[in-house]
Protein backbone atom coordinates (compact mmCIF):
# COMPACT_ATOMS: atom_id res chain seq x y z
CA UNK A 1 0.00 0.00 0.00
CA UNK A 2 3.15 2.18 0.87
CA UNK A 3 4.47 1.59 -2.24
CA UNK A 4 1.08 2.53 -4.44
CA UNK A 5 0.96 5.95 -2.23
CA UNK A 6 4.46 6.26 -3.47
CA UNK A 7 4.06 5.46 -6.99
CA UNK A 8 0.72 8.03 -6.98
CA UNK A 9 3.04 10.90 -4.94
CA UNK A 10 5.22 10.73 -7.76
CA UNK A 11 2.85 10.26 -10.73
CA UNK A 12 0.82 13.69 -9.65
CA UNK A 13 4.42 15.39 -8.74
CA UNK A 14 4.99 14.61 -13.12
CA UNK A 15 1.35 15.86 -13.95
CA UNK A 16 1.17 18.99 -11.80
CA UNK A 17 4.19 20.05 -9.98
CA UNK A 18 5.63 22.03 -13.00
CA UNK A 19 1.92 23.44 -13.63
CA UNK A 20 -0.25 22.92 -16.60
CA UNK A 21 1.42 21.96 -20.08
CA UNK A 22 -1.87 22.86 -21.49
CA UNK A 23 -1.09 26.90 -20.32
CA UNK A 24 1.96 29.16 -21.52
CA UNK A 25 5.22 29.46 -19.54
CA UNK A 26 5.83 32.94 -19.23
CA UNK A 27 10.12 33.81 -18.45
CA UNK A 28 9.43 37.12 -16.32
CA UNK A 29 11.81 39.86 -15.52
CA UNK A 30 10.43 41.16 -12.31
CA UNK A 31 14.03 42.32 -11.36
CA UNK A 32 15.35 45.10 -14.38
CA UNK A 33 18.49 46.29 -13.87
CA UNK A 34 19.95 49.89 -15.50
CA UNK A 35 21.71 49.47 -18.20
CA UNK A 36 25.57 49.75 -18.21
CA UNK A 37 24.98 52.43 -20.32
CA UNK A 38 22.42 54.50 -18.46
CA UNK A 39 22.20 57.72 -18.35
CA UNK A 40 19.91 60.04 -15.77
CA UNK A 41 18.75 63.41 -17.68
CA UNK A 42 17.78 66.31 -15.36
CA UNK A 43 15.46 68.46 -16.60
CA UNK A 44 14.70 72.21 -14.83
CA UNK A 45 11.05 72.46 -14.60
CA UNK A 46 11.57 75.48 -11.82
CA UNK A 47 8.82 77.90 -12.28
CA UNK A 48 7.86 81.49 -10.63
CA UNK A 49 4.07 81.15 -10.19
CA UNK A 50 2.01 81.95 -11.70
CA UNK A 51 2.78 80.66 -14.89
CA UNK A 52 1.55 82.15 -17.78
CA UNK A 53 0.55 79.98 -20.41
CA UNK A 54 3.07 79.64 -23.15
CA UNK A 55 5.80 81.13 -21.25
CA UNK A 56 7.81 78.03 -19.92
CA UNK A 57 10.47 76.84 -21.53
CA UNK A 58 12.53 78.00 -24.62
CA UNK A 59 10.98 77.73 -28.11
CA UNK A 60 11.97 74.48 -29.45
CA UNK A 61 12.70 76.07 -33.00
CA UNK A 62 15.88 78.07 -30.62
CA UNK A 63 17.88 74.76 -29.64
CA UNK A 64 18.91 73.94 -32.94
CA UNK A 65 17.38 70.09 -32.78
CA UNK A 66 15.12 71.15 -36.34
CA UNK A 67 16.69 71.42 -39.97
CA UNK A 68 13.78 71.64 -42.08
CA UNK A 69 10.10 71.38 -42.32
CA UNK A 70 7.28 71.26 -44.36
CA UNK A 71 3.45 70.80 -44.37
CA UNK A 72 1.19 68.57 -46.16
CA UNK A 73 -2.69 68.95 -47.00
CA UNK A 74 -4.37 65.69 -46.51
CA UNK A 75 -6.99 65.74 -48.93
CA UNK A 76 -8.89 63.28 -49.55
CA UNK A 77 -12.65 62.82 -50.03
CA UNK A 78 -12.85 60.67 -46.66
CA UNK A 79 -13.35 63.17 -43.78
CA UNK A 80 -11.40 62.57 -40.97
CA UNK A 81 -9.70 65.05 -37.86
CA UNK A 82 -7.94 62.76 -35.46
CA UNK A 83 -4.63 61.58 -36.01
CA UNK A 84 -4.04 58.99 -33.24
CA UNK A 85 -1.24 57.40 -34.62
CA UNK A 86 1.32 58.54 -37.74
CA UNK A 87 3.81 56.34 -39.45
CA UNK A 88 5.88 57.21 -42.17
CA UNK A 89 7.74 54.45 -44.45
CA UNK A 90 9.76 54.73 -47.34
CA UNK A 91 7.00 57.16 -49.54
CA UNK A 92 4.44 56.39 -47.49
CA UNK A 93 2.47 58.06 -45.03
CA UNK A 94 -0.24 56.15 -42.41
CA UNK A 95 -2.93 58.05 -40.46
CA UNK A 96 -5.09 55.83 -38.03
CA UNK A 97 -7.71 57.59 -36.26
CA UNK A 98 -9.33 55.10 -34.27
CA UNK A 99 -11.54 57.18 -32.33
CA UNK A 100 -13.99 58.78 -34.73
CA UNK A 101 -13.70 56.94 -38.25
CA UNK A 102 -11.97 53.84 -37.10
CA UNK A 103 -10.19 53.77 -39.99
CA UNK A 104 -6.21 54.06 -41.49
CA UNK A 105 -5.83 56.66 -44.38
CA UNK A 106 -2.47 56.52 -46.55
CA UNK A 107 -1.24 59.23 -48.74
CA UNK A 108 2.22 59.84 -50.19
CA UNK A 109 4.86 62.31 -49.04
CA UNK A 110 3.68 64.63 -51.18
CA UNK A 111 -0.45 64.10 -49.56
CA UNK A 112 -1.39 62.46 -52.64
CA UNK A 113 -4.15 60.46 -51.30
CA UNK A 114 -3.53 56.70 -51.91
CA UNK A 115 -6.32 54.78 -50.10
CA UNK A 116 -7.83 54.34 -46.94
CA UNK A 117 -8.77 50.73 -44.76
CA UNK A 118 -12.25 51.00 -43.50
CA UNK A 119 -13.17 47.41 -42.08
CA UNK A 120 -15.22 47.79 -39.08
CA UNK A 121 -17.14 44.97 -38.66
CA UNK A 122 -17.24 41.43 -37.09
CA UNK A 123 -16.31 39.66 -40.62
CA UNK A 124 -13.09 37.68 -41.16
CA UNK A 125 -11.29 40.29 -42.90
CA UNK A 126 -12.89 43.08 -40.10
CA UNK A 127 -11.98 44.29 -37.20
CA UNK A 128 -14.02 45.03 -34.70
CA UNK A 129 -11.55 47.67 -32.66
CA UNK A 130 -9.02 49.49 -34.60
CA UNK A 131 -6.29 49.81 -32.09
CA UNK A 132 -3.09 49.98 -33.61
CA UNK A 133 -0.93 50.07 -37.04
CA UNK A 134 2.91 49.05 -37.36
CA UNK A 135 5.16 48.11 -40.21
CA UNK A 136 6.89 44.88 -40.70
CA UNK A 137 9.83 46.08 -42.64
CA UNK A 138 11.04 42.10 -43.19
CA UNK A 139 7.90 41.42 -45.39
CA UNK A 140 7.00 45.38 -46.35
CA UNK A 141 3.21 44.73 -44.83
CA UNK A 142 0.77 47.31 -42.97
CA UNK A 143 -0.31 45.48 -39.86
CA UNK A 144 -3.62 46.87 -38.80
CA UNK A 145 -4.24 45.13 -34.92
CA UNK A 146 -7.86 44.42 -33.83
CA UNK A 147 -8.03 44.28 -29.87
CA UNK A 148 -11.36 43.11 -28.84
CA UNK A 149 -11.23 39.86 -31.49
CA UNK A 150 -7.63 39.13 -30.88
CA UNK A 151 -6.18 39.88 -34.55
CA UNK A 152 -3.81 41.35 -37.16
CA UNK A 153 -4.72 41.96 -40.52
CA UNK A 154 -1.93 41.85 -42.49
CA UNK A 155 -2.09 44.22 -45.96
CA UNK A 156 0.36 45.20 -48.54
CA UNK A 157 2.06 48.78 -48.02
CA UNK A 158 -0.94 50.66 -50.13
CA UNK A 159 -3.38 48.76 -48.07
CA UNK A 160 -5.44 47.77 -51.23
CA UNK A 161 -5.77 43.97 -50.36
CA UNK A 162 -5.64 42.07 -46.60
CA UNK A 163 -2.75 39.03 -47.56
CA UNK A 164 -3.15 37.32 -43.98
CA UNK A 165 -5.35 36.93 -41.27
CA UNK A 166 -2.94 36.17 -37.83
CA UNK A 167 -4.80 35.67 -34.45
CA UNK A 168 -3.03 37.29 -31.51
CA UNK A 169 -3.38 35.27 -27.49
CA UNK A 170 -4.45 38.13 -26.16
CA UNK A 171 -5.68 41.63 -26.31
CA UNK A 172 -3.41 44.33 -27.19
CA UNK A 173 -3.24 48.44 -27.73
CA UNK A 174 0.04 48.21 -29.62
CA UNK A 175 2.26 45.67 -31.10
CA UNK A 176 5.97 46.17 -32.82
CA UNK A 177 7.31 43.73 -35.43
CA UNK A 178 11.07 42.60 -33.68
CA UNK A 179 14.08 39.97 -34.43
CA UNK A 180 12.24 36.58 -34.45
CA UNK A 181 8.89 38.04 -33.20
CA UNK A 182 6.76 40.46 -31.73
CA UNK A 183 5.68 42.81 -28.89
CA UNK A 184 2.40 43.41 -27.35
CA UNK A 185 1.44 46.00 -25.25
CA UNK A 186 -1.84 45.03 -23.07
CA UNK A 187 -2.63 48.37 -22.04
CA UNK A 188 -2.71 47.68 -18.03
CA UNK A 189 -5.38 45.21 -19.33
CA UNK A 190 -5.43 41.61 -16.46
CA UNK A 191 -6.42 39.33 -18.55
CA UNK A 192 -6.50 35.83 -16.10
CA UNK A 193 -4.21 34.34 -13.64
CA UNK A 194 -1.39 34.55 -15.62
CA UNK A 195 -2.34 37.22 -17.92
CA UNK A 196 -1.37 39.95 -15.87
CA UNK A 197 1.67 41.99 -17.53
CA UNK A 198 1.66 44.86 -19.37
CA UNK A 199 4.53 44.06 -22.04
CA UNK A 200 4.51 40.12 -24.23
CA UNK A 201 7.21 38.58 -25.89
CA UNK A 202 5.82 36.29 -28.75
CA UNK A 203 6.71 34.46 -31.15
CA UNK A 204 6.62 35.00 -35.19
CA UNK A 205 3.60 32.33 -34.67
CA UNK A 206 2.27 34.89 -31.88
CA UNK A 207 3.13 32.50 -29.39
CA UNK A 208 4.04 33.65 -25.88
CA UNK A 209 7.35 33.61 -24.92
CA UNK A 210 8.00 36.15 -22.38
CA UNK A 211 6.16 38.87 -19.97
CA UNK A 212 7.60 42.47 -18.53
CA UNK A 213 6.18 44.77 -15.89
CA UNK A 214 3.30 43.34 -13.87
CA UNK A 215 0.41 45.41 -14.04
CA UNK A 216 -0.55 47.05 -10.16
CA UNK A 217 -4.24 45.89 -9.68
CA UNK A 218 -5.62 49.49 -8.85
CA UNK A 219 -4.53 50.10 -13.21
CA UNK A 220 -6.56 46.85 -14.21
CA UNK A 221 -8.13 48.22 -17.62
CA UNK A 222 -7.42 51.76 -16.81
CA UNK A 223 -5.29 53.71 -20.04
CA UNK A 224 -4.25 56.99 -19.51
CA UNK A 225 -5.74 58.53 -23.01
CA UNK A 226 -3.75 59.90 -25.57
CA UNK A 227 -0.02 59.21 -26.52
CA UNK A 228 1.84 56.27 -27.25
CA UNK A 229 3.92 53.27 -24.76
CA UNK A 230 5.90 51.68 -26.89
CA UNK A 231 8.99 53.33 -29.64
CA UNK A 232 11.72 52.34 -31.62
CA UNK A 233 15.25 53.07 -32.12
CA UNK A 234 17.92 51.13 -34.04
CA UNK A 235 16.63 47.75 -33.94
CA UNK A 236 15.65 48.16 -29.58
CA UNK A 237 12.08 49.21 -28.60
CA UNK A 238 11.57 51.54 -25.44
CA UNK A 239 8.53 51.16 -23.16
CA UNK A 240 7.58 53.69 -20.95
CA UNK A 241 4.99 53.62 -18.15
CA UNK A 242 2.39 55.54 -16.04
CA UNK A 243 4.16 57.94 -13.25
CA UNK A 244 7.30 56.46 -13.84
CA UNK A 245 9.85 58.54 -15.23
CA UNK A 246 12.21 55.42 -16.41
CA UNK A 247 12.36 54.41 -20.44
CA UNK A 248 12.93 50.50 -20.56
CA UNK A 249 14.66 49.02 -23.10
CA UNK A 250 13.53 45.63 -24.46
CA UNK A 251 16.05 44.05 -26.88
CA UNK A 252 15.41 40.31 -27.92
CA UNK A 253 14.77 38.90 -24.19
CA UNK A 254 17.27 41.64 -22.32
CA UNK A 255 14.90 44.44 -20.33
CA UNK A 256 16.69 47.18 -18.48
CA UNK A 257 16.59 50.82 -17.73
CA UNK A 258 18.15 52.63 -20.39
CA UNK A 259 17.34 56.53 -19.47
CA UNK A 260 15.62 57.51 -16.60
CA UNK A 261 14.53 61.74 -16.51
CA UNK A 262 15.20 63.28 -13.40
CA UNK A 263 12.19 66.55 -12.97
CA UNK A 264 13.11 67.07 -9.53
CA UNK A 265 10.61 68.32 -7.12
CA UNK A 266 7.97 68.33 -10.10
CA UNK A 267 8.26 64.20 -10.82
CA UNK A 268 5.01 62.73 -9.35
CA UNK A 269 5.56 61.03 -6.30
CA UNK A 270 6.56 57.46 -6.31
CA UNK A 271 3.98 57.14 -2.94
CA UNK A 272 0.73 57.68 -5.44
CA UNK A 273 1.69 55.72 -8.18
CA UNK A 274 -1.69 53.12 -7.58
CA UNK A 275 -4.31 54.21 -9.56
CA UNK A 276 -6.23 57.24 -7.45
CA UNK A 277 -9.57 59.33 -8.68
CA UNK A 278 -8.66 62.42 -10.68
CA UNK A 279 -10.54 64.14 -7.11
CA UNK A 280 -8.13 62.27 -5.01
CA UNK A 281 -5.09 63.63 -6.24
CA UNK A 282 -6.77 67.61 -7.66
CA UNK A 283 -3.42 68.93 -5.57
CA UNK A 284 -1.27 67.28 -7.81
CA UNK A 285 -2.66 67.59 -10.91
CA UNK A 286 -1.12 70.45 -12.32
CA UNK A 287 1.87 70.53 -9.93
CA UNK A 288 3.65 67.66 -11.22
CA UNK A 289 4.59 65.86 -14.30
CA UNK A 290 2.25 62.55 -14.44
CA UNK A 291 3.19 61.07 -17.25
CA UNK A 292 5.27 60.81 -20.36
CA UNK A 293 2.66 60.96 -23.99
CA UNK A 294 5.55 59.42 -25.92
CA UNK A 295 9.10 58.94 -25.81
CA UNK A 296 11.68 58.68 -28.90
CA UNK A 297 15.30 58.72 -29.37
CA UNK A 298 17.49 59.77 -32.33
CA UNK A 299 20.30 59.45 -33.65
CA UNK A 300 21.21 62.81 -31.54
CA UNK A 301 18.51 63.52 -28.93
CA UNK A 302 16.06 61.67 -26.60
CA UNK A 303 12.48 63.54 -26.93
CA UNK A 304 9.74 63.41 -24.72
CA UNK A 305 6.51 64.69 -24.33
CA UNK A 306 4.82 65.75 -21.20
CA UNK A 307 1.72 68.56 -19.77
CA UNK A 308 2.85 70.03 -16.90
CA UNK A 309 1.22 73.25 -15.30
CA UNK A 310 -1.36 72.97 -18.02
CA UNK A 311 0.96 73.28 -20.98
CA UNK A 312 2.43 70.54 -23.25
CA UNK A 313 6.14 70.63 -23.17
CA UNK A 314 8.53 69.28 -25.17
CA UNK A 315 11.90 67.35 -23.29
CA UNK A 316 15.10 67.38 -25.33
CA UNK A 317 18.22 65.64 -24.46
CA UNK A 318 21.37 66.57 -26.87
CA UNK A 319 23.41 63.08 -27.03
CA UNK A 320 26.57 65.11 -28.09
CA UNK A 321 26.70 68.38 -25.95
CA UNK A 322 25.01 66.39 -22.83
CA UNK A 323 22.20 69.00 -22.49
CA UNK A 324 18.87 69.30 -21.43
CA UNK A 325 16.04 71.52 -22.34
CA UNK A 326 12.63 72.36 -21.28
CA UNK A 327 11.07 73.43 -24.39
CA UNK A 328 7.69 74.71 -25.57
CA UNK A 329 6.55 74.14 -29.29
CA UNK A 330 6.84 77.28 -30.99
CA UNK A 331 8.93 77.69 -33.88
CA UNK A 332 9.07 80.10 -36.34
CA UNK A 333 11.19 79.53 -39.71
CA UNK A 334 10.28 82.85 -41.39
CA UNK A 335 8.58 81.01 -44.58
CA UNK A 336 4.86 80.44 -42.90
CA UNK A 337 2.54 82.26 -40.80
CA UNK A 338 1.62 79.33 -39.27
CA UNK A 339 1.94 77.83 -35.12
CA UNK A 340 3.72 74.72 -34.29
CA UNK A 341 0.53 72.08 -34.17
CA UNK A 342 -0.72 69.19 -32.10
CA UNK A 343 2.03 67.22 -31.54
CA UNK A 344 0.86 63.67 -33.42
CA UNK A 345 3.74 61.43 -33.39
CA UNK A 346 7.41 61.16 -33.38
CA UNK A 347 10.19 58.74 -34.95
CA UNK A 348 14.20 58.98 -35.47
CA UNK A 349 13.47 61.29 -38.33
CA UNK A 350 11.01 63.51 -37.65
CA UNK A 351 8.37 65.43 -34.96
CA UNK A 352 4.48 65.06 -36.42
CA UNK A 353 2.25 68.13 -35.57
CA UNK A 354 -1.19 68.61 -37.33
CA UNK A 355 -3.55 71.68 -37.39
CA UNK A 356 -6.98 71.72 -38.16
CA UNK A 357 -8.33 73.20 -41.83
CA UNK A 358 -10.53 76.03 -39.54
CA UNK A 359 -6.97 77.23 -38.09
CA UNK A 360 -4.86 77.06 -41.68
CA UNK A 361 -7.78 78.77 -43.16
CA UNK A 362 -7.61 81.87 -40.92
CA UNK A 363 -3.66 82.12 -41.21
CA UNK A 364 -4.26 81.75 -45.00
CA UNK A 365 -6.60 84.76 -44.78
CA UNK A 366 -4.48 86.49 -42.83
CA UNK A 367 -7.26 87.83 -40.62
CA UNK A 368 -10.18 86.82 -38.43
CA UNK A 369 -13.39 88.98 -36.67
CA UNK A 370 -10.80 90.31 -33.91
CA UNK A 371 -7.30 90.68 -35.77
CA UNK A 372 -6.00 91.69 -38.89
CA UNK A 373 -1.95 89.80 -39.21
CA UNK A 374 -1.60 91.47 -43.04
CA UNK A 375 0.52 94.22 -42.05
CA UNK A 376 2.38 92.43 -40.25
CA UNK A 377 3.22 89.15 -41.63
CA UNK A 378 1.95 89.43 -45.53
CA UNK A 379 5.43 87.99 -46.87
CA UNK A 380 4.21 84.92 -44.98
CA UNK A 381 0.89 85.08 -45.68
CA UNK A 382 1.85 85.19 -49.84
CA UNK A 383 4.06 82.08 -49.47
CA UNK A 384 1.53 80.13 -47.39
CA UNK A 385 -1.10 80.74 -50.39
CA UNK A 386 1.42 80.04 -52.87
CA UNK A 387 2.06 76.75 -51.71
CA UNK A 388 -1.60 76.14 -51.34
CA UNK A 389 -4.04 78.55 -53.67
CA UNK A 390 -6.77 77.24 -51.91
CA UNK A 391 -7.93 75.78 -48.18
CA UNK A 392 -11.34 73.81 -47.47
CA UNK A 393 -11.92 75.00 -43.96
CA UNK A 394 -13.92 71.64 -43.82
CA UNK A 395 -11.44 69.45 -45.12
CA UNK A 396 -9.00 67.13 -43.22
CA UNK A 397 -6.39 68.51 -40.60
CA UNK A 398 -2.99 69.73 -42.17
CA UNK A 399 0.22 67.68 -41.48
CA UNK A 400 3.60 69.58 -40.54
CA UNK A 401 6.69 67.62 -40.46
CA UNK A 402 9.46 68.90 -38.30
CA UNK A 403 12.90 67.20 -39.33
CA UNK A 404 15.46 66.50 -36.61
CA UNK A 405 18.99 67.22 -37.33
Amino acid sequence: MNKFIQITAVLLLLLYGCGNPGKPRYTDFPSIEKDKNHKTVKFDLTVKEPVVLGEMGVNIGDIGIIKDMDIINLDCEEVFSNIDKIIRYRNRIYIMDNSQTYSIYIFDISGNFVGSISRQGQGPEEYVQLSDIFIDSTKSTLNVVSRVDKKILEFDLDGKQCLKIKKTPLWFSEMAKVKNGYLGYAGNSIQGTDEKYSVYKLSDRLELKGAFFEIDRTWNSKKLGGGLALSSYNGKIHYITPMDFNIYSIEDDKVSIAYTFDFGDAAWPQHLKEWREPDEIRDYIMRKVRRFYRFQETDSHLIADIAYMGQRLICVYDKKSDRSYVTRPYINDGRYFISFGEIVGIDKNAIYTKLDAPYVKTMWTGKNEYNDFWPEHSEQIMRLREKFPTVNEEGNPFLLIYYLK
